[in-house]
């Protein structure tokens, strides 16, 4: 729940669907459907910006362990790196 922003409705909802499509996507690319490279990009261009909503607030809190910070922040050049991988999947037609 702390990465969807708090703007958005229904955010369990979203949690929940979130968590179904990342498992259809690993399937999907475990499989190696043709859909699966594609979808995964997608769900992660969809999720980043709760990663920079999560990097902000816990930035922002002054409990929060700085180890948590560093992973927040650290995580994000990560997902352009993911977003690539699944997008070579597509193209060996995976």
């Amino acid at each position: 729940m702390p990465l969807v922003p708090a703007v958005l409705p229904a955010r369990s909802a979203i949690v929940f669907g979130s968590g179904i499509a990342e498992i259809a996507c690993a399937a999907g690319l475990l499989t190696r459907a043709r859909w699966a490279g594609l979808a995964s990009a997608g769900l992660l261009v969809t999720v980043f910006p709760g990663n920079v909503v999560f990097a902000l607030d816990s930035t922002r809190a002054p409990a929060t362990s700085p180890v948590l910070v560093a992973a927040a922040w650290g995580r994000l050049p990560l997902q352009a790196v993911f977003i690539w991988a699944a997008l070579q999947a597509r193209r060996r037609g995976t």
